[in-house]
């Protein structure tokens, strides 16, 4: 069992898994590479993307997805050097 779930009642892992997959579904190939996950409701994303247009982007697809709470953007900009 995850740390995750070890802390949160099975019904809250249950609905936070459920909408994982919605988050992804509205993301779609934009998610390719990037880490969701979601706790109580939060999103997380975690990664790099190309620039701070799809970055985000991403950040307000994710929240508009019904039952989100709020997002959590750690993405990162990788340019052709690195990240940056």
């Amino acid at each position: 069992m995850s740390d995750h779930a070890a802390h949160v009642a099975p019904d809250r892992f249950h609905e936070d898994e459920l909408l994982r997959d919605r988050v992804i579904a509205a993301l779609r190939e934009d998610a390719l590479g990037i880490d969701i996950s979601v706790h109580e409701a939060t999103v997380i994303l975690a990664g790099t993307v190309e620039d701070d247009a799809l970055r985000d982007e991403l950040d307000t697809r994710a929240f508009l997805v019904p039952g989100v709470k709020a997002v959590e953007n750690r993405l990162q900009i990788v340019n052709a050097t690195g990240v940056a």
